[in-house]
């Protein structure tokens, strides 16, 4: 099934990340893909600013999303709350108690697959910071047609408007160093979906997420080679 920007149904667009980009932030990173672009900051570890907030036994991780216009609302407070989940599973946050881990994201364009693109950001910013990681993450958008073949990764915003339900998955661990990552070593992390799918369809468009995902192991690693090694 070849799409209206000339991909197959299973080729993710082209990805570009830029780290570094922010001066006033202990790190930084814009991740794009295709017509979508996330920029992410990470300050931290840092004091946290309300003792409320502290924990004695780890670094708190706090996300804001911030959309490309406009204030944030609910649809912007489950994001933050997902990757704020992934942020925590690939941090060392044991390494810092009392101390504040923030990530904030700011999408610059959306031509669909936001969500995704800003996961992918946000672990890329945490890489620039030298935050202490397990590992990282790859996450990739997919959506569900009803025309032959069913599945396009990576969908733009016409192909997420006119699909019959859309996803969000997140993936680890890809590794670091040593080794290539291979898809059947990768496990699901988070997941989002809208519209209705049956159990097979779901099951389905995981493991086209996971194949996608595999795919960007290689862009990740490269990624992580050029910053500070993983935690062991």
């Amino acid at each position: 099934m070849e799409r209206t920007d000339g991909r197959s149904a299973g080729q993710i667009r082209t990805v570009r990340c830029e780290r570094g980009l922010l001066t006033r932030a202990d790190g930084s990173a814009q991740w794009t893909q295709g017509g979508t672009c996330c920029l992410a900051s990470v300050t931290g570890p840092t004091q946290c600013y309300a003792s409320s907030k502290e924990d004695a036994e780890r670094a708190t991780v706090d996300v804001v999303f911030r959309p490309r216009s406009g204030l944030a609302g609910a649809l912007e407070r489950q994001y933050e709350a997902l990757i704020r989940r992934a942020c925590e599973a690939v941090i060392v946050a044991a390494l810092h108690p009392r101390a504040l881990i923030q990530v904030v994201l700011q999408v610059v364009s959306d031509d669909g697959g936001v969500l995704a693109c800003a996961l992918n950001a946000a672990c890329a910013a945490l890489l620039d910071a030298a935050v202490p990681l397990r590992t990282l993450c790859a996450a990739v958008s997919a959506a569900h047609t009803e025309d032959e073949g069913g599945l396009l990764l990576d969908p733009t915003a016409a192909e997420e408007a006119a699909a019959a339900a859309t996803g969000t998955f997140a993936f680890l661990p890809l590794l670091a160093g040593g080794g290539d990552s291979k898809g059947d070593e990768l496990q699901l992390l988070s997941s989002q979906t809208r519209g209705r799918l049956t159990t097979d369809q779901l099951l389905d468009m995981i493991e086209a997420a996971k194949q996608g995902a595999d795919r960007l192991a290689a862009f990740m690693q490269q990624s992580a080679r050029q910053a500070a090694p993983l935690a062991q």
